[in-house]
């Protein structure tokens, strides 16, 4: 277990790479940071959705997700491909809201 912030972006390839060398190599990742927040674009009373609310969620689900997939190939390219030529597997996960609008998940 390697406790980190996937919205520490930098953070996040110092851990990475102690994971890697606490454990030899990485040969799968599954990435199932995400979030949301339910707010509307323009609400009933006027109000605008926050813009930094929005900027949150993209960070988090779209920039943080990016930034984990970088570095864990560039780990992963250094990996002896196996008998398939493969050298490693990454899984990213998302909710059923990735295929379905859901009102008030503007930003997910």
């Amino acid at each position: 277990f390697h406790p980190c912030n996937v919205m520490d972006h930098a953070g996040m390839e110092k851990v990475i790479g102690e994971a890697v060398a606490a454990l030899g190599s990485v040969q799968f990742m599954v990435n199932t940071a995400g979030g949301g927040v339910a707010k509307r674009t323009l609400g009933k009373d006027g109000d605008m959705h926050p813009l930094e609310d929005f900027q949150r969620i993209i960070d988090l689900n779209l920039i943080a997700s990016f930034n984990i997939n970088r570095i864990t190939a560039s780990h992963m390219s250094r990996n002896e491909p196996n008998a398939d030529g493969e050298r490693g597997v990454m899984i990213n996960t998302a909710s059923i809201a990735a295929f379905e609008g859901q009102i008030g998940q503007v930003a997910y």
